[in-house]
């Protein structure tokens, strides 16, 4: 789990032992001191920039090989949409008692986890 922000301070990795969060530099959250932890699936459109760097000349070239400049520019774009993907990640925020929070990043099986960990 990879921690993204909250009012506790902490930043980089986390993991869940037992009933306690560890995060990097030693903090601990006990599972007591947890109010609610919500989830939120996140989705988002990527461009992976090396396919493009690599795709683009190629399918390029072919393209004014074959149909002029106009080929070139379709072959261009088509490197720029064969280059897209999603990346699909879960957001938990982990409200504290004491009014603090943590917010995480992580998969959707340790989503679960923290969700029971947290009581809900």
């Amino acid at each position: 789990m990879r921690v993204t922000g909250g009012t506790e301070g902490a930043a980089g990795g986390a993991r869940l032992r037992g009933d306690v969060l560890i995060l990097r530099g030693g903090m601990r959250i006990r599972a007591r001191r947890v109010r609610r932890v919500r989830t939120r699936e996140q989705r988002e459109w990527r461009i992976g920039w090396l396919s493009v760097a690599l795709g683009a000349p190629l399918l390029g070239v072919t393209g004014v090989a074959v149909a002029g400049l106009p080929g070139g520019i379709v072959g261009v774009l088509l490197a720029l949409a064969g280059s897209g993907y999603r990346r699909r990640g879960v957001s938990v925020s982990v409200e504290l008692r004491d009014g603090g929070s943590v917010d995480l990043e992580c998969s959707r099986r340790e989503a679960r986890r923290l969700v029971r960990w947290g009581g809900g």
